[in-house]
């Protein structure tokens, strides 16, 4: 084999190996988007905003795709402090996020939907 051919072999083995990892690495950050952060949110989201509140907060489902970072909310609810279900609910919350809110550490939406919301209201005469 001549010089020029082993050159032509090793950058098409490196392409190959970079195609390979970039493969992996789009596959994970789909999987985690796709399943891992719906699932942690599920299960934090409830409870960090139940020990915030001192009330009890649920959330039926969430949905997040990764690539174009639109998140869904449905079924979020907030429990009266006497354990009475629904002092506040919403439907659902439909966002989509812009690719800017990494470079600035926070949220930018750039569309903000929030369907059925309700919000239960008890007036005590004293």
């Amino acid at each position: 084999m001549s010089e020029s051919a082993t050159q032509k072999d090793s950058w098409k083995t490196k392409a190959r190996s970079w195609a390979v990892r970039l493969a992996i690495g789009v596959a994970v950050y789909a999987l985690v988007g796709f399943f891992g952060l719906p699932a942690l949110v599920k299960w934090q989201l409830p409870k960090q905003a139940s020990e915030q509140l001192g009330r009890q907060v649920t959330l039926d489902d969430m949905r997040f795709n990764p690539f174009t970072l639109s998140v869904s909310l449905t079924g979020l609810a907030v429990a009266e402090a006497d354990g009475t279900p629904d002092a506040a609910r919403i439907g659902q919350i439909d966002t989509d996020l812009q690719w800017r809110s990494l470079a600035y550490w926070g949220l930018v939406f750039s569309r903000l939907t929030i369907d059925a919301p309700s919000l239960r209201l008890v007036r005590i005469d004293e």
